[in-house]
């Protein structure tokens, strides 16, 4: 997937239609009610040592996932070698 969310547990991406058409059908509930199903649902929370080399690609007008999911998913990736 081109720029896919990496942090669902993140406020930025509670906006209503995300909470009520995607997040809360996909994990069962808001995110107060299902927080670590959120957790897990979200690759920024795992330990990414020995992924295999990725590409990362974001378009600037993307309107869903915010750009600071992808730089702090190149980040993690990045420190974790």
């Amino acid at each position: 997937a081109f720029a896919a969310p990496v942090n669902l547990a993140g406020k930025e991406m509670h906006q209503p239609h995300m909470l009520e058409r995607c997040l809360v059908p996909l994990l069962g509930g808001p995110p107060d009610e299902m927080a670590e199903a959120y957790r897990r649902a979200s690759p920024l929370s795992y330990d990414l040592r020995g992924m295999p080399p990725v590409l990362l690609a974001h378009g600037s007008k993307d309107p869903v996932v915010p750009l600071a999911h992808v730089e702090a998913f190149r980040r993690k990736v990045k420190e974790a070698g």
